[in-house]
């Protein structure tokens, strides 16, 4: 079995983010996890504020990454996202994640190394 099918990539995917404030950058993400996203979607629905309030930050924290694939921001630090960079970077997100209408040209192919352009 082609295990490359079931497990996600370490390589980053190079996306191209356009900001609330116009501009554009290449922003590296990885593939979050079945666990990650299941994490992700249990705190959306927690009873508890902190929990849930944070939810899409951490995800985005077990996402962002730089060139070489290495997390840039800690779950602490990604609790000081405003609310334009959540908007701006949550669709890429899910996107690389394989999630919405831009996933399937976001995926890493299996002979990926370090990104591949969306």
């Amino acid at each position: 079995m082609d295990k490359t099918k079931i497990l996600t990539s370490g390589a980053p995917v190079a996306r191209e983010v356009k900001f609330t404030d116009g501009s554009t950058e290449t922003v590296h993400f990885k593939q979050v996890s079945a666990g990650q996203m299941r994490r992700w979607r249990a705190a959306e629905s927690d009873g508890d504020d902190q929990v849930r309030f944070f939810a899409m930050q951490r995800l985005i924290a077990a996402s962002l990454c730089d060139a070489d694939g290495n997390l840039v921001l800690t779950e602490e630090e990604s609790q000081n996202l405003t609310p334009n960079g959540l908007t701006d970077l949550f669709p890429h997100v899910m996107a690389v994640a394989g999630i919405g209408e831009d996933a399937k040209k976001s995926l890493p192919s299996a002979a990926a190394s370090t990104s591949a352009a969306s």
